[in-house]
């Protein structure tokens, strides 16, 4: 069997020629705990070139050869050929034999006679959803009629919930033979969390190719991400656990800074990014406080609708109207927000001085504009906030005692002079160049280039790249999360 610590790791090799499986091979072998060869990807190749797999490397060996309706890649083979194919390649004397729990009982009873140091892995694979907790409870004690040393439930996950319920019955059921898979983007957080959902196994491409087969399908990770973005081989089943939640997280940038200071500090924790639709925010919660989450990020579309779904909040939170960080404890959520303090100690360490007296504005009166504008005041500066519809910025004006308005303002503010712009909306917004300050500084709250930096470049400003602020109010997150207390709630 396979060691418990650290987590097994199993490297998928696909080739599809001798050179090409060779060459993924070697370029893992000593960072994995197994190897499968997926036959359905290899099956042109002769069994004496197989042979050359099985002995590259002493690690323990799974064949699988995949059917087409499980997420096979060999297409037009009879069952009766993928099987013979199959039972040609076990000559090579693998460990294990990953085959499907449903095919008949006489062709695995003559597996286990012709091939009695094969162990079998009895896989079950859904690639279009994950059926209710109580169908897979079902199934689990079906496939546990024929005996095997490991049973694999892998199932295609359409939401958030269906992975988080999926890691929380792995939980209840603690079984050490089960591998539990959750494919597809949604699925996609379970893979470093394998161990915490008491997974016997992860699997990993030995290098990542998103436009092939495998990984558009089942949401696979390279062998590099989970060894050393994620560190799986330090997760156990009571890691705690940390992520982003929002209904686009591809972008985000977050599981790289905050893995990264866990990895720095030793710490005993993992970060992970959790696509949820709006439609199962509610019940994604309530899952998520059963599981062992400690702390959430929160990026669009929740900063504000989120706020009804949580325990308690810290007055700034509160007064900002939105929130970007989750702690949880005890069963209970507490929200606070880091936007605002981490784009002005972004600002502040830029500029080199506090922005007490300071003339900014602030473009976007959105969730994080608000956080921003709010923590500015806090700090003494006389902000002015815009907005394409002027009427949200002339709100927030209004409830903060400061200047709110449209986009066609900016041209007299900059007349009569700023210290600073920042742009603080989703959109790629257009600048005249005359209404940037060569002499200001310009922040964007984005990770990445936009027109308004490229202008503010091209006009002399101090540009704040996105990614400064970003780090800033990661850095307060991690703080916060680590700490040995809960924020200051109401």
């Amino acid at each position: 069997m396979f060691p418990t610590h650290p987590f097994p790791l199993c490297a998928v090799i696909t080739g599809p020629s001798l050179g090409d499986a060779l060459e993924q091979i070697d370029a893992v072998a000593s960072r994995v705990s197994a190897i499968e060869l997926r036959l359905d990807a290899l099956h042109n190749l002769a069994l004496d070139e197989l042979r050359q797999l099985r002995t590259r490397t002493p690690l323990p060996l799974i064949l699988t050869f995949r059917r087409p309706s499980d997420g096979g890649m060999a297409t037009g083979l009879s069952e009766d050929e993928r099987l013979k194919q199959l039972s040609n390649a076990l000559n090579l004397d693998p460990d294990f034999v990953d085959i499907e729990w449903d095919v008949s009982h006489s062709y695995l009873n003559d597996l286990k006679k012709n091939f009695p140091r094969t162990s079998l892995i009895l896989s079950h694979h859904d690639c279009r959803s994950t059926p209710a907790i109580e169908a897979i409870e079902r199934l689990e004690n079906t496939m546990r009629n024929y005996p095997a040393a490991l049973y694999k439930l892998a199932f295609f996950a359409n939401g958030a919930t269906d992975a988080l319920r999926l890691m929380k019955w792995g939980r209840e059921r603690g079984r050490t033979d089960l591998i539990l898979v959750s494919m597809g983007a949604a699925g996609q957080w379970m893979r470093p969390a394998a161990p915490i959902a008491y997974s016997a196994l992860c699997y990993a491409l030995p290098i990542l190719n998103e436009n092939s087969e495998i990984s558009a399908a089942t949401g696979i990770l390279s062998v590099d991400a989970l060894t050393d973005l994620y560190r799986v081989s330090r997760v156990h089943r009571e890691t705690p656990l940390y992520g982003l939640i929002g209904e686009d997280v591809s972008k985000s940038c977050g599981h790289i800074t905050h893995n990264g200071y866990y990895a720095e500090q030793r710490c005993d924790a993992l970060y992970v990014k959790i696509p949820v639709k709006p439609c199962e925010l509610e019940s994604s919660l309530q899952l998520i406080k059963q599981l062992p989450f400690r702390g959430l990020s929160v990026t669009t579309p929740f900063k504000a609708s989120i706020l009804p779904l949580i325990d308690a909040i810290t007055p700034d939170a509160e007064a900002m109207g939105a929130v970007n960080t989750l702690t949880i404890n005890g069963g209970k959520i507490f929200g606070s927000n880091t936007d605002g303090p981490g784009a002005l100690n972004a600002i502040e360490h830029s500029i080199g001085r506090d922005v007490a007296g300071l003339r900014l504005v602030i473009v976007g009166a959105g969730g994080t504009g608000h956080a921003i504008t709010w923590e500015a005041i806090k700090r003494g500066a006389s902000v002015a906030v815009l907005n394409r519809t002027p009427e949200r910025a002339e709100a927030l004006g209004g409830k903060l005692g400061i200047f709110g308005g449209g986009l066609d303002h900016l041209p007299r503010l900059a007349r009569e002079g700023y210290d600073g712009i920042i742009h603080a909306t989703s959109s790629d917004l257009s600048f005249e160049p005359e209404t940037l300050l060569p002499t200001a500084f310009a922040l964007e709250v984005r990770n990445r280039p936009t027109p308004f930096t490229h202008s503010a470049t091209a006009r002399g400003c101090l540009v704040i790249e996105g990614m400064e602020m970003f780090r800033e109010q990661a850095l307060l997150q991690h703080q916060l999360w680590f700490s040995q207390h809960l924020p200051s709630i109401i």
